[in-house]
């Protein structure tokens, strides 16, 4: 039986009560559609499964902060954006220390 987008909050009530089934739902039902925003985004595949990977892993430890105010996806898309923000901002530091690295002799 497939849950209607209308339970994503029970879902999200039950991943953080520790349901591993329910997070494994909620993760095949967000994944395709976190994924394409990230890319969207930060335009660097590289970087894709690191910030879906960071946004699940958040859903799972966070998901009784959840206070019901809005959509489940807006929450989770809220926490998708801060992530690909701080993955970019990593990113460019990382490849701007590369730049400044001395030339070996």
């Amino acid at each position: 039986m497939r849950m209607s987008h209308d339970d994503d909050p029970t879902l999200l009530r039950r991943v953080a009560e520790g349901d591993r089934g329910a997070f494994e739902t909620l993760y095949r039902r967000f994944y395709p559609r976190v994924s394409g925003y990230v890319f969207r985004v930060c335009r660097r595949s590289e970087l894709v499964e690191e910030v879906v990977g960071d946004v699940m892993l958040t859903l799972w430890r966070s998901a009784a902060r959840f206070d019901g105010r809005s959509r489940v996806s807006t929450w989770v898309f809220g926490i998708a954006y801060r992530k690909t923000l701080k993955a970019l901002d990593r990113h460019r530091r990382r490849h701007e220390s590369l730049d400044e690295a001395p030339e070996p002799a």
